[in-house]
């Protein structure tokens, strides 16, 4: 009985022990934990490499404009400590961009204020809760923020109804201050996309014509013009007439323009009256759709049908190509000697290319004498039944060192 109780007392000694030297090891474990942190390649990297590593974390897609969401997580970065919140705002081009939803006036220009002199660019697009209505457009934050905000450098607007694009383009004109310096008169790009509901779509060719909202447009370097699909207007049991000659309106800024985005699938040569007027463009990209452009477009439109002469341009894009024989044929007028790349986006996989297919790319070539400046080509998603006359387009472009066939089906023998 004795010898039980003594190692009894031994044991719960021993146990004793264990603890307090496990409570020990503990204390001790946490501080090296501390050193190590303190110590650890993380708190080496500089403030200058940290902001780098932020940036690509937070703006994905690169460059994206940060809505509420992303603004919260560059927001919660700056509170894990004092180093992540310097590193934050030493990186200004995390401050330099806002997408809506935006908050006030004050939270916004806060914002832009730790971006330092980097360009900064704001996008304007409804919230879920606003997809019915554009109110943000004509609300009193974002007219403020374009007549007398911080500088711009991009703007980026999506709307479902044209008429809120129109009241706030209206008040900005009507608000114009000669001497002003106004944020709206100095963006350097500007892209408009009107979605177009179907509720809204007979102000287009009635109370509101393109012409009387994009003629007073900023002179901007680059723009990007997304016009309503013709689908989303002329639909079945609904017969609104999109006459042909209905004017879009941008001539007044198209001659600073470097860089135009055009995407428009109403009938009519629209793309190629608003060309006439580009000569300092060097960047130019057609989004087709549907459009179909005949030769009798050609002959009976407000231009020169033998040339539109584009003297700076440099690349040429032309997007969602259905009707190729039709749609090729705005090569046609274009003449274009200093091209260095040309894309041409089929868009569709079920779509047949053949010999027929490029007289007018082939003719467009030859006139334009590009062929010892044309550098990269590349055709996009279609398949090839006929081969034979690919080998006389890359004779044509001689000087090309890029070729990208990019979902072109070939037959197994070519």
């Amino acid at each position: 009985m004795f010898l039980f109780t003594k190692e009894l007392r031994e044991s719960k000694a021993l146990q004793q022990r264990h603890a307090i030297l496990k409570n020990q090891v503990d204390v001790e474990a946490a501080l090296l934990a501390q050193f190590r942190g303190a110590f650890s390649p993380i708190r080496r990297f500089p403030y200058e490499v940290l902001g780098i590593i932020f940036r690509f974390a937070v703006l994905v897609p690169a460059g994206t404009p940060l809505d509420a969401l992303g603004r919260k997580t560059l927001l919660d970065l700056g509170l894990v400590c004092r180093g992540w919140r310097r590193a934050s705002l030493l990186e200004h081009r995390l401050w330099s961009t806002l997408a809506a939803p935006l908050g006030t006036y004050e939270e916004i220009t806060a914002w832009f204020g730790r971006s330092g002199k980097v360009s900064k660019s704001l996008m304007l697009v409804p919230g879920a809760e606003e997809r019915d209505h554009d109110h943000y457009l004509t609300g009193s934050t974002t007219l403020r923020l374009l007549t007398e905000g911080p500088p711009l450098d991009h703007l980026c607007i999506e709307c479902d109804e044209v008429k809120a694009l129109a009241e706030l383009i209206h008040h900005v004109e009507v608000n114009r201050n000669e001497g002003a310096n106004r944020p709206w008169d100095n963006l350097l790009s500007l892209a408009i996309d009107i979605a177009y509901e179907i509720p809204d779509a007979w102000r287009l060719d009635r109370e509101i014509p393109p012409a009387s909202i994009f003629a007073y447009l900023p002179p901007v370097e680059a723009l990007v013009i997304c016009v309503p699909a013709k689908e989303s207007v002329c639909t079945e049991g609904m017969h609104i007439h999109m006459p042909r000659n209905l004017p879009i309106g941008v001539t007044p800024v198209l001659n600073h323009l470097t860089t135009f985005n055009f995407s428009c699938d109403w009938d009519g040569a629209h793309s190629l009256i608003l060309l006439q007027h580009c000569s300092n463009l060097e960047h130019l990209t057609v989004e087709f759709n549907a459009i179909t452009i005949t030769p009798s477009l050609l002959t009976s439109q407000p231009f020169p049908t033998d040339a539109i002469l584009l003297p700076k341009l440099k690349t040429l894009e032309l997007r969602q190509l259905h009707r190729i024989s039709d749609q090729l044929q705005i090569l046609r007028t274009l003449v274009t000697p200093n091209l260095t790349s040309l894309d041409i986006d089929f868009d569709e996989n079920d779509l047949i290319i053949s010999e027929d297919t490029f007289p007018d790319l082939e003719g467009f070539l030859t006139r334009s004498q590009c062929q010892d400046t044309l550098r990269h080509l590349r055709f996009y998603q279609a398949r090839v039944i006929s081969p034979e006359f690919l080998p006389d387009i890359f004779d044509l472009t001689p000087a090309v060192t890029h070729l990208i066939l990019d979902t072109i089906e070939l037959p197994q023998m070519f």
